[in-house]
């Protein structure tokens, strides 16, 4: 339930900030931007075998609920419900709801900065989540084709965004399973190197990605 209390207490920031006058919209949307970006990143780390059912439930539901004008919400639910078929392996349902959310993104009106930075900030997410299913799903091209795109977006938005190591580790991957060995060992070297810009040395992430450059190295 703390994934749950956690979503609420966002909304209810959102909240207070919008219904004070005081707040200016940049006010609003700096006191609530940090918020937003810790759920997304929370989220990916939170899904586990107890709470998978619980938490789609939850989402579908939201998402039911939620305007077809509020691009943002529905993205943000469609990401959770792609995310959670993908750890059940529904591999097929996933990536029609992945598919669902980058439509959704492809098909928004037009935005004001800051809403436009906010989305983009979830499109990150989206696209690797999506890369991630199809890098499962042995599809490289996809796979190299969403991370692409999460990529740029990251670059754009912020050189210490928590979501490119991730993106240099899963290119890595790739590479490492099409055997291109000097590219993959250059994205992990990668993932490590921006790893470090963000996390404690010691941090778990940082050990995995060394892990995974260790393999592939021992392996040639």
């Amino acid at each position: 339930m703390l994934i749950f209390q956690y979503y609420h207490s966002i909304k209810l920031n959102f909240s207070f900030f919008k219904n004070n006058t005081t707040y200016s919209k940049q006010n609003i949307f700096l006191a609530t931007k940090k918020l937003e970006k810790q759920f997304i990143y929370k989220l990916r780390n939170t899904i586990t075998s107890m709470n998978k059912n619980c938490l789609l439930t939850f989402s579908i539901e939201e998402l039911q609920r939620t305007s077809l004008n509020n691009t943002y919400e529905r993205i943000r639910l469609l990401n959770s419900i792609g995310t959670i078929h993908s750890r059940k392996t529904n591999y097929k349902t996933a990536a029609n709801v992945f598919d669902d959310a980058i439509s959704t993104y492809n098909q928004r009106q037009a935005l004001t900065l800051i809403n436009e930075q906010t989305l983009n900030e979830l499109m990150v997410v989206v696209y690797f989540n999506s890369a991630e299913l199809y890098y499962r799903l042995k599809n490289w091209p996809i796979a190299l084709q969403n991370l692409e795109k999460s990529l740029n977006l990251a670059l754009k938005q912020d050189q210490q965004n928590p979501m490119l190591p991730e993106i240099y580790n899963l290119l890595g991957m790739i590479y490492s399973y099409q055997r291109e060995v000097s590219r993959a060992e250059y994205y992990f070297k990668l993932a490590i190197e921006t790893a470090k810009n963000i996390h404690p040395n010691n941090h778990s992430d940082i050990q995995r990605y060394y892990f995974q450059l260790k393999h592939l190295q021992d392996s040639i």
